[in-house]
């Protein structure tokens, strides 16, 4: 009876000593893998939190240009004088900004944009800054509240930006999944 005993003391020491160097060699090696992939997912929504930025930042900028073209525009039609110097640099100053933030797409692998959508919406954009410094140059506002052609590159410039935002929303839900709320 004490060498069962014995035996069965044995065996459970044993027993325990294994368990314990099994728990020693893979409970940090589970701990580090945890953790591993924790990094991982941190690194993943860095990512994603940077291209949703870039994506936020292209639609302002466009808006910040079509903002101030419209304010120009309104401003000439009630009177109100527009030192041509000054909105050249302005409208340079945000056209380049709006392109930077475009061009910034592609750094985050959102090339689907950056092939020629941004190009129209700044093409239209750069239109409609000419066409508003042309109408001040000739003094067109003086004649009307708002030139037809004016009013039209005003238009095409947010069709085109409309339709810019609405594909940057597209992008955020296809690339980064419908749980991620519209921008």
């Amino acid at each position: 009876m004490a060498d069962s005993s014995a035996l069965i003391g044995l065996i459970g020491a044993l027993g325990g000593a294994v368990t314990t160097a099994i728990a020693g060699v893979y409970g940090p090696s589970l701990l580090k893998r945890k953790e591993r992939g924790q990094q991982e997912l941190d690194g993943r929504r860095q990512v994603t939190d940077a291209a949703i930025s870039a994506l936020v930042d292209a639609r302002l900028a466009t808006r910040r240009w079509q903002d101030y073209l419209e304010r120009v525009a309104a401003r000439a039609s009630a009177g109100n004088g527009v030192d041509l110097e000054d909105f050249t640099q302005e409208s340079e100053r945000l056209g380049d900004e709006a392109m930077r933030t475009c061009f910034t797409l592609s750094s985050h692998g959102i090339r689907r944009v950056t092939t020629q959508d941004h190009r129209w919406v700044l093409g239209s954009l750069r239109r409609a800054s000419t066409v508003i410094h042309n109408a001040l140059t000739s003094n067109a506002f003086v004649i009307g509240p708002w030139p037809d052609d004016v009013r039209a590159a005003l238009d095409n410039a947010e069709r085109n930006r409309v339709y810019f935002r609405a594909l940057l929303n597209h992008v955020i839900e296809e690339r980064f999944g419908s749980d991620r709320p519209a921008i």
